[in-house]
Order: C-alpha cells, then sequence, then structure tokens
C-alpha cells in the first residue's frame, strides 16, 4: 500500500497529464492542418460521460434489441436534419461516421491511395479468420488476391452443376404434406446451411453431411469430442463470428473481448480445416510425382492453391476467408429476399411470371446459363431491392494511412471538406445510406423493385464495396458478372467469390419460385423489420415462412 501510493499513483497522474500534453499539440496540429486544406470541423455526437460509455452502452443496447444498424442512422439524424457525417469518440478512440456517397467514392476509387482496411477491424477478425484475403493489407493482400484470382477465373468454377446438386437436396427438406404446403420453416437457419455445402464443396472438396442431416446437427452438442468434419464446426463457426462481431464493435479496442471459449472454438475450427489443408497438401505431392496428371476432374480450390504455396497456414486463412464470407452474406440476400416477397404477394407473383418465361415451369423447365440469369431484369431488380433494405453488410471500416481529407461533411450545410488524420478510423455506414429518404424518395422503407428500372445511381449503393478491392470474378470475367448497376455478390474484402455467390443465388431463387406458387409468412402481419447484426446483418425476427407446391 505504501509503494502504491508513494509510486503508482504519481505515475498515474503524470501519464494523465502527459496524455493531455499530446492531445493538446495533436489538436493545435490538425487545427492548422485543416485550416490549410480548406477543411472545415465535422459535426460532433454529444458528450454523454467523459469516456462516452453510455453511448457505447445505447449501441451495444441497441444490437442486443436487434435494432443496431437504425442506430447509426439514428445518432447521426439526432446531430441535424442534414448530418450524413459526425465524429465520435469513445475510450479514447476516435471515430468519423459517414452515410454521403462521395465519402464513400473518395475512400474506395478517387482517394483509394490514402485509406486502407482498418487495423482495428484486422485485430478483431484475425484470430477466427487469420491472415488472408479478407484481412490483409498493402503486398500481403496484393499476393493473396492475384493468388485466388488465378483460380476463380477458371471456368470450372462457373459449372452450375454444383449448385444444382445441394438446390435438389435444399427442393428434399422442403417437402410439402397433402394440402401442398410446407411445414415452416426458418430461411435464416436453412439457407446458410445450403451456401455452407455450396462453398465447402467448391473449397474443400466436400460438405459434409446432407442438408437433412444437417439441420439435426444444428441442435448437437458443439462441444462434441466426434472430431472432425466440416459439420462438426458450424457451431463453433456461429460462436466465433459473434465474439469477433464484439471485439470489431470496439474498434481498437478490440482485445478487451477475449476469453476462453472464444479462444475453444478457434482451435476447433483451425483443427478441422487444418486436416483438409493436410489433405490437400497430400494429394498436390502425389500429383507431382504423377507428371502432368490432374488430382481431380473438379475443381477443388484448395487443390489448386496448394500449386501456389504449402505454407498451410497461409493456406488456410485464404480458404476459410472465403468460405466465411461466402456462407454468410449469400445466405443472408437469399433470407432477406423471401422476407420481403413473404410480405409482398404482389412482387411474389410477378417475379414468379418473369422466372417462369425465362426458365419455364418445375415440369418443363428450361437450361439455367449464366448468360439467362444474368438477362433476367427483374429477379436482379428484387436481389438489389433486398440488399438495399436488409443490407446484409450494414457497416464497414477504413483507416487513413497518412493526413488526408474527405469531400464533404463540414461546415453548417455539410457540405465542405473534412479533414482526416492519419490512422482515424472512418465507418462507412451502408444501411443509413440505403435508408436515406433524400436519395431513395419518401417511399424509402417500402419493398418496391420496380425504382430500379432504368435507374441511373453512384455510390449511394455499395453493399458489398467497390474499388480495387471489389470482386476479381467481375474484373477478370465481365461477360459472367453483372454491370454496375446490379451488384451482387459477398463481402467486399473477399470479392473473389462474388461470381459464384451470384450465380449460387439467383440460381436457388428460380428452382423455388419454380416449384412454388404461394408463400406465406407465420409471422403476424404488420411487425416491424428487425436486424440481427453478427458482422452480416440478417433478419431479427428469421425469415418463418411456408410454400405451397404448384399443380403440374
Amino acid at each position: 500500500m505504501h509503494l502504491f501510493s508513494h509510486l503508482i499513483i504519481p505515475g498515474l497522474i503524470l501519464l494523465f497529464f502527459y496524455k493531455l500534453i499530446l492531445r493538446f499539440i495533436e489538436g493545435k496540429r490538425r487545427a492548422k492542418e485543416a485550416a490549410y486544406r480548406g477543411c472545415l470541423p465535422v459535426p460532433r455526437l454529444p458528450w454523454t460521460d467523459p469516456l462516452s460509455l453510455l453511448r457505447l452502452l445505447d449501441r451495444f443496447r441497441a444490437t442486443r434489441k436487434l435494432r443496431g444498424p437504425p442506430w447509426f442512422a439514428r445518432v447521426m439524424a439526432e446531430v441535424g436534419p442534414r448530418v450524413n457525417t459526425v465524429y465520435d469518440e469513445f475510450l479514447g478512440y476516435e471515430l468519423l461516421m459517414t452515410s454521403d456517397p462521395e465519402n464513400v467514392k473518395a475512400m474506395l476509387a478517387s482517394q483509394t491511395q490514402d485509406f486502407e482496411i482498418a487495423s482495428s477491424r484486422t485485430g478483431g477478425l484475425l484470430p477466427m479468420l487469420g491472415k488472408g484475403v479478407f484481412t490483409s493489407t498493402g503486398e500481403k493482400w496484393k499476393h493473396s488476391r492475384a493468388m485466388v484470382r488465378m483460380q476463380l477465373s477458371r471456368e470450372t468454377v462457373s459449372n452450375l452443376d454444383l449448385v444444382e446438386r445441394h438446390i435438389q437436396t435444399l427442393m428434399e427438406v422442403l417437402e410439402t404434406k397433402e394440402d401442398g404446403w410446407t411445414d415452416e420453416v426458418d430461411l435464416n437457419v436453412l439457407m446458410p446451411i445450403f451456401t455452407f455445402n455450396v462453398i465447402a464443396e467448391m473449397l474443400l472438396g466436400e460438405s459434409g453431411h446432407s442438408l437433412k442431416t444437417m439441420c439435426s446437427a444444428y441442435q448437437t452438442n458443439p462441444r462434441s469430442k466426434r472430431l472432425l468434419n466440416i459439420t462438426d464446426v458450424t457451431p463453433n463457426i456461429s460462436a466465433a463470428t459473434k465474439y469477433s462481431a464484439r471485439r470489431a464493435t470496439l474498434g481498437k479496442r478490440y482485445w478487451i473481448v477475449d476469453s476462453p471459449a472464444f479462444r475453444w472454438h478457434i482451435r476447433r475450427i483451425h483443427a478441422c480445416f487444418d486436416r483438409y489443408i493436410q489433405d490437400g497438401l497430400q494429394r498436390h505431392k502425389e500429383a507431382q510425382k504423377r507428371e502432368g496428371s490432374k488430382i481431380k476432374e473438379n475443381f477443388i480450390m484448395i487443390d489448386e492453391l496448394a500449386q501456389y504455396t504449402q505454407d498451410p497456414i497461409a493456406l488456410r486463412g485464404e480458404i476459410f476467408a472465403i468460405l466465411f464470407a461466402a456462407r454468410s452474406s449469400t445466405s443472408a440476400l437469399i433470407a432477406w429476399l423471401f422476407y420481403f416477397l413473404a410480405q409482398n404477394p404482389r412482387v411474389f407473383n410477378e417475379l414468379r411470371a418473369v422466372v417462369l418465361e425465362e426458365f419455364g415451369t418445375r415440369y418443363q423447365s428450361k437450361e439455367v446459363t449464366f448468360s439467362g440469369l444474368k438477362s433476367c431484369r427483374y429477379l436482379h431488380h428484387c436481389l438489389n431491392e433486398a440488399l438495399r433494405l436488409g443490407a446484409p453488410v450494414a457497416v464497414n471500416l477504413r483507416m487513413a494511412t497518412q493526413d488526408t481529407t474527405l469531400p464533404r461533411g463540414g461546415g453548417p450545410d455539410g457540405k465542405a471538406p473534412i479533414f482526416v488524420p492519419k490512422g482515424m478510423d472512418i465507418m462507412y455506414v451502408p444501411f443509413a445510406m440505403q435508408h436515406r429518404q433524400d436519395i431513395w424518395g419518401s417511399d424509402v422503407e417500402k419493398f418496391k423493385p420496380e425504382r430500379w428500372e432504368d435507374r441511373k445511381f453512384g455510390w449511394e449503393f455499395v453493399p458489398f464495396g467497390a474499388g480495387p478491392r471489389i470482386c476479381v470474378g467481375r474484373m477478370s470475367s465481365p461477360s459472367l458478372c453483372l454491370p454496375r448497376v446490379t451488384v451482387v455478390g459477398v463481402h467486399a474484402n473477399s470479392p473473389h467469390a462474388e461470381q459464384f455467390a451470384l450465380t449460387e443465388t439467383a440460381h436457388v431463387v428460380v428452382r423455388i419460385l419454380q416449384r412454388f406458387d404461394q408463400l406465406w409468412s407465420t409471422d403476424p402481419p404488420g411487425l416491424p423489420t428487425l436486424y440481427d447484426h453478427v458482422i452480416t446483418c440478417t433478419s431479427g425476427r428469421g425469415v418463418k415462412v411456408k410454400f405451397h407446391e404448384a399443380e403440374q
């Protein structure tokens, strides 16, 4: 106690004043630099307490009540009716939040050299994902991107047979009773299993159990000692994702959230993937002994990547990052679409009519091709509208790599440029941007696919990012990707899977609408939309529906 009172307390007081002086000096430097660059101050969220803990708790509370994404739009609106960029600080962590398309354009395109994915996000996700295209920056990211891009530009990735096989299994799960209706299904549960099966087979060569078996496997104890099929770790992936989301919420203070349970889930996930990595490396060695022979007729990502690196940790990072992103965002998009279709019978009937005209009925089906899926405009209008309202990627982060500016947000009208110091994180909020009434009209909250007909727009709709980290598939095979007006895919930071995810999404929607002529939500009508935001944003109520099978 004597040592504490004579050394530690004075030391803490000195540290406090030292930090205060540094903050004052940095503030003067920023003000001078901002004035030199012609920047004006950005509005600040009001103080709640010295460390802004009350606002942080309010954000946690909103997320827990399934209103996380709307929270960002609400706090910006509380500052002012035309405020779309604000400054916030909590626990000493500085953050800019923006829903201004011009600022998004600057970060993702015109000033991309000044911004990179935030180190806080990388740190929050790194324990689970490892180092790969999803978390890397600089030269490491360029290397990862180039390595993966070479594989996903191959014709074998565009094979629709893989998706079709799993769709047929999905159809078996959607059994109908004598009255033609299925039992209630929650697409928030079913679609992640479906997309997990598809992407796992493409990446690892096997998908685990069938879809039916996986549905029951979700109820098993995740601490079972039966190791380690890819299906066994799906509960661990879900649990680790929740921990990682909490870490990412704290920005540069991500290290506060950690626990033995979190690390246990990660060890189990990595142990599972390590087995597949070793199998792939072994197949690579055997292939080298058989000069010129192919390992398998089917494309398996892990076997292809093993030709470029034999580092098992690097391979695990690349493979798991792709699987993680493709599983979550693609399934969220499919589920959101049927969530809104169930609430809008007119749109469901119109979309089904278009599908039957373009692709035929279930019993007289035409061939489903890339060109056919790409040219089905109303289908993509519906997907875009589901992306806009549901916003699977509700928020995203960038970090300033040097002192720079953003074009808007300063001054009384928010139209002046703002100064962004090196190291500051900027959170752009697609959810808020895609729900702005001044951009989308007074019916902004209405599911209205027709708003996409001949719509010309810029950066107000970037559901999965843009710029250098955008879809590798789009850049290397433009004939197989949608134009800028219909962006559909997965996280921009795992852009290599977008081509595959686009095809998977459209394909499964076509097959479901060919078979079923009615869709009914089992939730009471008129309930407000809730948002379960755990890295990817899904419906907080689930998507509990019944399907009615069309007569032959």
